[in-house]
């Protein structure tokens, strides 16, 4: 069966699309429907990106100053991010920011983050700080070092967004990677699953296992890609509630890839047994790989095993 590929360069990184749809459609028709899905990517990324200027990002620069009006969708994701952050007890927090710009900062001119300034900083990340009105349709934070930011759910929206459009545009079989959060769709008639591979932190190069997927999300977070190249232990996950977490790779399931992005960012703010207790709690299919190698698997990945 023919395979239709295209990748292109958002948030970052690279978008990967792949499609199998036998003699459904043309290549130049698939190929559009993939340029047409990346569009909205580019759309959310200028959107909501706070690494330049944008409508998202216009809330940071009124920071302490005055609120910002926004639009139904802005107002909508960072409400989103507020349910999660409350279900995980404000380990997912999109004022993490506070102390994200610094580090992008910090590690940009590769010298270390001062910890007075680390310390501070910390201080404005709590979400319950930022002052909403649904009404007036404004965001408010209230000092103006306080900063937030979309880092660990925009992408898997982003994702979720693409797929809408590739099914649209009526394709079946197909793959979408946005550098790490992935969403595939698979024709009841498919002959296999998509096989997804995790990669291994200790080699990235090859994989630490296999993941078989249909009609699902794949996100894994981990701490063995980004940090700051002076010290090494300063990544770009910010750890509050458990900075001597022995988790550095989580790999989360689910129907939406924005569930599954931010699930694996709050997994990577825990030890593996209170990780594999919250994956349980709510019945989430979530893989975890710890500092010594040994990996571990929630009760639902535990019965997905090998099917």
């Amino acid at each position: 069966m023919k395979i239709t590929e295209l990748k292109l360069e958002a948030m970052g990184s690279f978008f990967e699309y792949k499609a199998y749809e036998k003699n459904s459609f043309s290549e130049e028709y698939i190929l559009n429907a993939f340029n047409e899905a990346h569009k909205e990517v580019k759309r959310i990324e200028n959107k909501f990106t706070d690494f330049k200027e944008s409508p998202f990002n216009q809330i940071n620069e009124n920071a302490g100053i005055r609120k910002t009006i926004v639009d139904k969708e802005i107002m909508t994701l960072v409400l989103r991010s507020f349910e999660i952050s409350k279900i995980s007890e404000g380990r997912f927090d999109i004022s993490f920011a506070s102390v994200g710009h610094r580090w992008r900062y910090y590690k940009k001119i590769g010298i270390p983050f001062p910890d007075d300034e680390r310390n501070e900083l910390q201080n404005y990340i709590n979400y319950k700080k930022v002052e909403v009105d649904k009404t007036k349709m404004s965001i408010f934070l209230p000092h103006q070092k306080m900063r937030i930011g979309l880092g660990g759910i925009g992408k898997g929206y982003a994702v979720d967004r693409a797929y809408n459009i590739l099914k649209k545009f009526k394709l079946n079989n197909f793959y979408i990677n946005g550098s790490g959060d992935i969403k595939v769709s698979s024709n009841l008639n498919a002959p296999r699953k998509w096989k997804i591979g995790i990669k291994n932190p200790f080699n990235p190069s090859v994989y630490a296992g296999l993941i078989q997927v249909s009609n699902q999300a794949v996100s894994t977070s981990g701490n063995y890609n980004q940090y700051n190249p002076i010290n090494k232990a300063d990544h770009h996950i910010i750890r509050i509630h458990n900075p001597q977490n022995n988790i550095i790779s989580a790999t989360v399931i689910h129907e939406n890839c924005l569930e599954a992005d931010c699930y694996g960012t709050i997994l990577m703010t825990m030890n593996v047994k209170d990780a594999i207790t919250w994956l349980n709690k709510y019945k989430l299919s979530g893989t975890l790989i710890d500092q010594s190698g040994a990996s571990y698997l929630s009760k639902l990945a535990l019965s997905q095993f090998g099917k």
